[in-house]
């Protein structure tokens, strides 16, 4: 899972609130300050304290997300165990 530190309180994440998987390998905030977070089994994003996910049948080359970067165009860039 994810856990989320603020104002030295935390709050943990689950599959249970929507997060792809409990495995993370990397996470970001984007320009808008959604986070977006890489798991072994897919890519969420955290939209009103829920978790919006994809995986392959979404368009990635694999579920395993390895990295992500956001840059200043407003784009989230994905590795994967695919490539890309």
């Amino acid at each position: 899972g994810l856990v989320c530190y603020q104002n030295r309180s935390f709050r943990a994440y689950s599959t249970r609130d929507g997060l792809a998987g409990d495995f993370v390998y990397a996470f970001c905030e984007d320009a808008a300050g959604t986070l977006w977070v890489g798991t072994k089994s897919g890519l969420s994003r955290l939209v009103n304290d829920r978790f919006e996910s994809f995986t392959t049948r979404d368009g990635l080359s694999s579920n395993s997300i390895l990295s992500l970067c956001a840059d200043t165009t407003g784009a989230i860039w994905v590795g994967t165990d695919g490539g890309g």
